[in-house]
């Protein structure tokens, strides 16, 4: 239920070093979020079977590839850890 406010941003953080650096961190706009058809996955496969640590799991992020190129091979997070919404900056259009 919750949504990314517009100029708004999500901010992504997996498991490994390359997708926790606080000055590259994996972000997505409030466009991205409602145009791009990003998957967090809990399962896979067509048994929905849950994603094993094995496979990156419980969750991982996949963004599909009309939205990934800027993203690069961080366009599929695996064992996600933590999405944080932020707001658009103060004095920021909407």
């Amino acid at each position: 239920g919750a949504t990314v406010p517009p100029g708004g941003r999500l901010i992504v953080r997996g498991l490994a070093a390359s997708q926790r650096d606080p000055a590259d961190p994996i972000v997505l706009t409030a466009d991205d979020v409602a145009t791009c058809g990003l998957v967090v996955a809990t399962a896979w496969g067509s048994d929905e079977a849950p994603i094993t640590a094995r496979r990156g799991g419980p969750l991982a992020l996949a963004v599909p590839p009309a939205c990934a190129e800027r993203l690069g091979d961080r366009a599929w997070v695996t064992f996600v850890e933590e999405l944080v919404i932020e707001p658009a900056p103060a004095g920021a259009p909407p």
